[in-house]
């Protein structure tokens, strides 16, 4: 499976700084010649007032960055840790 679910993402971070923090941790997995192996990047949002709830889903280039990325206890995003799952 490529496509993994993400929350505990702080709400006052906007979509490019989540999608950077997701390129930045996939980095330090050691996919530092791969690019773009985040291939497609989605935060869920309310309809009515367009701010983050907090989660979302990623989808990854390979299954093994989406392997990798569970094996890790979170990522962390200040003083949030955003968890990952199938």
């Amino acid at each position: 499976l490529r496509r993994l679910f993400f929350r505990g993402v702080p709400f006052n971070l906007r979509e490019g700084d989540i999608e950077r923090e997701f390129c930045r941790f996939v980095r330090i997995l050691g996919y530092h010649n791969l690019k773009g192996e985040i291939e497609e990047f989605t935060l869920c949002r309310d309809h009515v007032t367009r701010k983050s709830k907090g989660y979302g889903f990623v989808v990854f280039r390979s299954i093994r960055g989406a392997e990798e990325c569970l094996r890790m206890r979170g990522i962390r995003m200040g003083v949030y840790v955003c968890k990952m799952d199938k």
